[in-house]
């Protein structure tokens, strides 16, 4: 699983793949993802990137638990 590799350092996601490739419909998306293989810390850099506009965060590697895409949901998902 790319998200839990330790030599992960930055995952870029674009949930419109035409905001990449403009006659390119990828339904899933496209990601753009950087490794380190010297890389000694834990977590990497995600950026959500939608319609120009991008959302950046430091993430921990979520293991088995869950990762909100877009950033701006994360609340949600916590409530119960």
């Amino acid at each position: 699983m790319q998200m839990n590799d330790s030599h992960l350092m930055l995952l870029e996601f674009f949930p419109c793949s035409t905001d990449i490739f403009k006659d390119v419909a990828i339904a899933d998306g496209l990601s753009i993802v950087l490794k380190d293989m010297n890389k000694t810390q834990s977590g990497f850099k995600y950026v959500y990137s939608k319609n120009g506009n991008k959302i950046e965060i430091d993430a921990d590697c979520p293991g088995d638990t869950l990762f909100s895409l877009n950033p701006r949901d994360v609340e949600i998902t916590k409530k119960t």
